[in-house]
């Protein structure tokens, strides 16, 4: 059995080894990122600070000389509302960030709906290219038409009738959405979580490459937050009391390499518990159901343990309602343990959707299942802003800001992130500490923790 080290010593160890590389990559860092542009499409405070962010900490961290978002290209309008970006430096031989980042439903005054953000990447990268961009990339931290991913050429004779019928008469928006983003001179997109590994598949498509869509996994910032900040328990018993649920086939990626990360870190007793689901209506959150339930090798039950269900995204949290429901109150039944229910439910989502404006709906159905933390990412920075009472006292934001400036760095650097950002050991987990910040948490969950 792996030997644990006492989590104030992995501390100290990951402080110690942070400024060691700090002092190592500092004077190259500086010499291979001057020819960066960090822009938002919004001028949404909430968006706009991510991009400032990003850029903030490659300003500081690597000591990159380049003008604030608000002084690259300008997300300007017309009188009568149209999208008129207006490029305000000199783009010639650069790198352009265009960041694309969700905004308040509940600000009429600065939302942008997704198909107003798609045209706006596209009007901005074709507006750097003509003022001399040598290289664009959308960094959407949640990439819109992801999750129409299918259209009549994507199904075979052997497919799944339900699935036809669910897809029946739409077509795939994320393959348009590609060949947009291709005319107008988007050269690459950097996002976080994607829904389906489907649409890496139709960019690669579109553009003739592999590597035109990033797809970022929040796995290192998961887990530096579940070993630094989660009240989960992450440290008793080799991580023993704590089961992974996976509510779909959907949910299996990020599951898996959440599993074996944590495994290969020391915390061998976490097990996990992996569904399939089915959804008789297309976005209805009372037609989900969840089944089949297979359990991993090491699983010992779920009785009076804690549960951490696994998920993309909560948007009707009709999935999250299906797996909490079924959980907690009808129990699970696997072979040789009988029904079984745990004591306390901990939620992660990567992008808290929560139906737009509807996001109270979504958030009443999510606090139904009493979980006892809530985990998103700020994807969706209005989840900062906009919670009910009962979300305010349990959850907290992973911020993701220095995420995306890190990648950027990887990125300049021809640095390849998987390797450099892996989740093997204490060295694999200081790297992670460069960007990984403090989680944002309302003042009513942070008088619950006292």
């Amino acid at each position: 059995m792996p030997h644990l080290v006492p989590h104030s010593q992995v501390l100290k160890m990951e402080r110690f080894i942070y400024d060691f590389l700090v002092l190592k990559v500092d004077f190259w860092g500086k010499m291979a990122l001057k020819d960066i542009i960090i822009s938002s499409l919004t001028k949404a405070e909430d968006s706009m600070k991510i991009a400032r962010k990003s850029a903030e900490y490659l300003r500081t961290r690597y000591g990159i000389n380049m003008p604030d978002v608000s002084q690259t290209i300008h997300p300007g309008d017309f009188s009568g509302g149209e999208f008129n970006p207006e490029v305000l430096c000199d783009l010639k031989g650069k790198h352009v960030f265009l960041f694309a980042v969700p905004t308040d439903p509940a600000n009429i005054l600065n939302n942008v709906s997704p198909g107003e953000m798609k045209s706006r990447a596209e009007f901005a990268a074709n507006a750097a290219k003509e003022w001399g961009a040598a290289h664009v990339t959308l960094v959407a931290t949640d990439l819109y038409f992801s999750r129409a991913d299918k259209g009549p050429e994507d199904f075979s004779e052997k497919s799944d009738d339900e699935k036809k019928k669910l897809f029946k008469g739409k077509g795939n928006l994320a393959r348009a959405q590609a060949k947009a983003f291709m005319s107008n001179g988007i050269d690459r997109v950097l996002t976080l979580h994607l829904h389906s590994g489907h649409v890496q598949e139709s960019y690669g498509k579109i553009y003739g490459r592999g590597d035109v869509l990033m797809d970022l996994s929040p796995v290192p910032l998961l887990i530096h937050y579940l070993t630094h900040y989660s009240n989960v328990g992450l440290n008793k018993n080799n991580g023993s009391n704590i089961v992974l649920l996976l509510s779909d086939l959907g949910a299996k990626p990020i599951g898996d390499y959440l599993y074996d990360s944590l495994h290969r870190l020391g915390y061998t007793g976490i097990s996990k518990i992996q569904f399939s689901k089915t959804r008789k209506v297309a976005n209805d959150p009372n037609k989900v159901e969840i089944y089949n339930p297979q359990v991993s090798p090491n699983y010992t039950g779920l009785e009076g343990k804690t549960a951490l269900t696994i998920d993309d995204m909560d948007d009707t949290a009709g999935t999250r309602k299906a797996t909490c429901v079924t959980i907690k109150e009808d129990g699970i039944e696997i072979e040789g343990f009988g029904r079984q229910r745990p004591a306390n439910i901990v939620i992660y989502g990567t992008h808290a959707v929560h139906a737009g404006l509807n996001f109270e709906s979504a958030m009443q159905t999510i606090a139904a299942a009493e979980p006892s933390e809530v985990i998103y990412t700020n994807s969706h920075p209005s989840i900062e802003r906009n919670m009910t009472y009962y979300l305010k006292k349990v959850t907290s934001v992973i911020r993701t800001a220095h995420f995306f400036g890190e990648v950027i760095r990887c990125l300049e650097e021809e640095i390849p992130i998987g390797e450099s950002y892996t989740t093997n050991g204490i060295l694999d987990m200081a790297k992670i500490s460069k960007f990984a910040v403090q989680p944002f948490r309302r003042s009513e969950h942070m008088n619950n923790l006292r």
